[in-house]
């Protein structure tokens, strides 16, 4: 999914999926819904379909140079620029394997949290990095919007979720979705604290939400609903730690 806020001076995007190709349709079609300019970007974390469309999200939608600020955990940009690094070969054969990529579509299902990968060999990408950076959170206003990133390790370490609470919003990243969680992943990310994603599910269930805004899968509302939803998910993440 792809989130936009519109707030009285501007827009704020949260993530910029997966390459400037898909990023640049995205933001063609929000700029159908609003006119104004780009206010600001929020990485919830670094996986590839977060951050590297975002160069076009600014050459789309950035008015006559509007200064476009950048939010992101204090370690995000480090964990991106690892992949892109040391890590780029054998990460990106583990990940073609692993979603099927090279599947046609007679054999390929899904990938479980989206249909296929937008990436392939003729993608390219486009990382803007971060203006200011969150440790454990940061309450501020953007463009006109109240609300508050909050440090959330989960599915990553660097995860963040938004919180706005005129709208009773949450934007949950990836440590929400309908599927089980990813507790590890066979493409070989950095280990992933399932203690601290079932303390990040927490901090969510402490808010009064209304409705939930993930990046994949649909959205949910309903302070009741999502309240059961994310307290099954807490528990399933506790009983999985439980079994390993």
């Amino acid at each position: 999914n792809q989130n936009v806020v519109e707030g009285p001076q501007g827009l704020i995007v949260i993530d910029t999926m997966e390459t400037l190709e898909e990023g640049a349709v995205v933001a063609r079609e929000f700029r159908k819904l609003s006119d104004k300019p780009l206010k600001a970007i929020i990485y919830t974390h670094n996986h590839t379909d977060h951050v590297f469309g975002a160069q076009a999200f600014v050459a789309e939608l950035a008015i006559d140079g509007t200064p476009v600020e950048v939010f992101a955990h204090v370690s995000t940009e480090h964990y991106v620029n690892r992949i892109v690094s040391e890590y780029r070969p054998i990460i990106t054969a583990r990940s073609f394997r692993m979603f099927g990529t090279q599947l046609d579509d007679a054999a390929f299902v899904n990938n479980g949290l989206g249909p296929r990968l937008a990436i392939n060999e003729h993608s390219s990408f486009g990382f803007v990095k971060p203006t200011r950076t969150v440790d454990d959170e940061l309450t501020v206003q953007i463009a006109g919007v109240d609300l508050k990133l909050v440090h959330a390790p989960g599915e990553t370490n660097d995860q963040l979720f938004v919180w706005l609470p005129k709208q009773q919003v949450l934007a949950v990243g990836d440590n929400l979705y309908k599927a089980f969680p990813n507790l590890y992943t066979i493409r070989g990310t950095p280990y992933r604290s399932l203690k601290q994603w079932a303390a990040s599910i927490d901090k969510m269930r402490a808010l009064p939400v209304a409705h939930i805004a993930p990046s994949h899968t649909r959205p949910l509302h309903g302070q009741k609903d999502i309240q059961r939803v994310l307290t099954n998910y807490r528990d399933a993440i506790r009983l999985s730690l439980i079994h390993i």
